[in-house]
């Protein structure tokens, strides 16, 4: 299985139970735009998905905002990293990850071009 970060989606661990989802965004958005914060809707999960506008915003918010204490709690972050064989080429294209779209396309070609299946 190919694990790739290529997707700007931070996953925040450790988050102190009862938070709302208000002050998550007033969080993260000070250091960078985001598009959407998921929260896990289970009872014992204290975690959730920030999703950034792009990677390198992804990247410094985990260098910057890891370790911090947030409402008495130490925030665990790190990048989401999704499993790219399981995606076919409409996630692809809705995800917006046209880099990753563009080096599929190109293998095909090769593929293509060398007989090989």
């Amino acid at each position: 299985m190919s694990k790739s970060s290529d997707f700007p989606i931070v996953h925040a661990r450790n988050i102190p139970f009862g938070t709302s989802t208000e002050s998550l965004y007033e969080l993260f958005s000070k250091h960078g735009s985001l598009n959407q914060i998921r929260i896990s809707n289970q009872d014992n999960k204290n975690d959730c998905f920030v999703i950034y506008n792009n990677l390198s915003i992804a990247k410094r918010i985990v260098k910057e905002l890891n370790g911090i204490n947030f409402n008495g709690r130490y925030l665990i972050l790190s990048l989401y990293a999704i499993d790219k064989s399981k995606l076919t080429d409409d996630d692809i294209t809705a995800s917006g990850d046209v880099e990753y779209k563009l080096r599929l396309d190109e293998l095909n070609k090769l593929k293509q071009q060398h007989n090989i299946t």
